[in-house]
């Protein structure tokens, strides 16, 4: 075999191989720490939204929740969770992700995505923080009381 059938052998190869890999999912951190994702994780089994916050969630143990907060992109604000739940009840699970709702343009919101999984039985409330990331004054917060069975 020659030099230049075993170059383009080599090279689509690595093209074949390097081209599977972009397949799959990928993951990166943003400026404000959370991760964006770009595929879709697998759907908790109860999801809230902001237009949800103060209602009353009600899970059985091992049942997950997401809650889903949305803000513009290109501030200094991120969003996070307050430690004033009891994680004898619930508790976070994995980090957040971030997804933008229009990639690519400045200041289209972005939706964050908090998972909880049911632990134990009890009651609580999930206060998720939209907070300045160089003041630490928050701007706002999505308050979530869940109650679970067992």
């Amino acid at each position: 075999m020659n030099c230049r059938k075993l170059l383009t052998l080599c090279s689509l190869v690595a093209v074949g191989v390097f081209g599977l890999a972009a397949c799959g999912s990928s993951s990166s951190k943003d400026a404000s720490g959370s991760s964006t994702t770009t595929a879709a994780a697998a759907k908790a089994d109860v999801v809230v939204t902001q237009a949800d916050a103060g209602k009353s969630q009600t899970l059985t143990v091992g049942q997950t929740m997401d809650v889903e907060v949305s803000a513009p992109t290109g501030t200094n604000y991120s969003w996070s969770v307050s430690s004033g739940y009891s994680t004898a009840v619930v508790k976070q699970t994995g980090e957040p992700q971030r997804a933008a709702t229009k990639p690519g343009m400045p200041g289209a919101p972005a939706i964050t995505t908090f998972r909880f999984t049911a632990v134990g039985a009890g009651s609580t409330t999930i206060a998720i923080e939209n907070k300045d990331n160089s003041s630490g004054a928050v701007g706002q917060t999505v308050s979530v009381p869940v109650t679970v069975t067992k």
